[in-house]
């Protein structure tokens, strides 16, 4: 997770495999935890193969 100063916004990159790069942002810690468990659930019901290891 990144916190942007010229932009104060939370970004996020995503290490699951997926066909293009995953990023998120949002103005806040909490939005951006949001925006990321939608990405999982989204991830999970397209059954999207993913990986166990370490997150970034």
């Amino acid at each position: 997770m990144l916190y942007s100063l010229s932009q104060r916004r939370f970004h996020a990159f995503c290490a699951w495999p997926s066909p293009q790069p995953v990023t998120l942002s949002d103005d806040t810690v909490e939005g951006l935890e949001e925006r990321i468990r939608e990405a999982e659930t989204l991830l999970i019901s397209e059954g999207l193969p993913h990986s166990s290891g370490s997150a970034a």
